[in-house]
């Protein structure tokens, strides 16, 4: 959750200064036409500026899949043990977790693959 929390900051830091990346063109665009110039002469400097400075990392897309994974295979693990244990109150817990019987059925396929390899072996 941690590292989806810090993915979800970069990016909203990306959006952030590509939208003030594009006020500032617009504003100098504005401020060309404002000056009886051509509105878009003045803003290769922004575009410039934008495509420099503001870019995401190309393993950013790699690391959200990674961080996705990893997420879903910790929280399959929760599940499991929260279903295997006696207690009524983790029973409920598993319930609340898993309304639509989602986790459900991801365990059950991902333990009908472990099967599957094991029998090959």
């Amino acid at each position: 959750i941690l590292q989806f929390s810090k993915a979800q900051d970069v990016l909203y830091m990306y959006l952030l200064e590509h939208k003030a990346a594009t006020r500032q063109q617009a504003t100098t665009a504005a401020a060309n036409s404002a000056g009886g110039q051509w509105g878009c002469s003045g803003s290769r400097t922004a575009v410039r500026a934008l495509s420099q400075q503001i870019e995401l990392k190309p393993q950013f897309r790699q690391q959200l899949i990674t961080y996705s994974k990893e997420y879903k295979a910790r929280f399959t693990e929760l599940f499991q043990q929260v279903t295997r244990h006696a207690s009524l109150d983790l029973a409920f817990l598993s319930f609340r977790l898993d309304f639509n019987s989602y986790y459900e059925s991801l365990s059950e396929a991902r333990e009908m693959e472990k099967q599957e390899r094991e029998q090959l072996q």
